[in-house]
C-alpha cells in the first residue's frame, strides 16, 4: 500500500541517520520528503521512499536500489532498524542495527 502522505509525518524527514549493522555502517539521507539517498559501492542512490507508521514511533520503510527492494522497520524508541533486502533472484538478507543521527 502506498500512503504517500505518511512521508511528511515521518519523524526522520529532513535529517541524516547512520545505521550501524556491526559489519557495515550505512547512512540514510531523509532530507527530501518522500525520498531517500544512500551509498552504493559505485556511488550514491536516490529513490522514492514509502513510509507507513505501524505502531507508536515504529515505521515501515520501503525503497529500491538498482538491484533490490529494501523493507526496513525503524523503531524510534529503541533507535534500531531491521532491514530486509530482497534480491532479484528471490534471495533475502537481513540486517539489524542501531540508529544515530548525523548532524547536517
Amino acid at each position: 500500500m502506498d500512503i504517500a502522505g505518511t512521508n511528511s509525518a515521518f519523524p526522520l524527514t529532513g535529517q541524516i541517520w547512520e545505521i550501524n549493522y556491526g559489519d557495515r555502517v550505512m547512512q540514510h539521507d531523509y532530507r527530501v520528503p518522500g525520498r531517500i539517498s544512500f551509498p552504493l559501492p559505485d556511488g550514491t542512490a536516490t529513490t522514492d521512499l514509502f513510509v507507513t507508521q505501524v505502531d507508536d514511533n515504529v515505521f515501515a520503510l520501503c525503497f529500491r536500489d538498482q538491484e533490490s527492494t529494501i523493507i526496513a522497520i525503524a523503531n524510534l524508541v529503541a533507535y534500531t532498524m531491521k532491514s530486509f533486502i530482497v534480491l532479484p533472484e528471490g534471495r533475502t538478507m537481513h540486517y539489524a542495527g542501531n540508529l544515530t543521527r548525523i548532524p547536517s
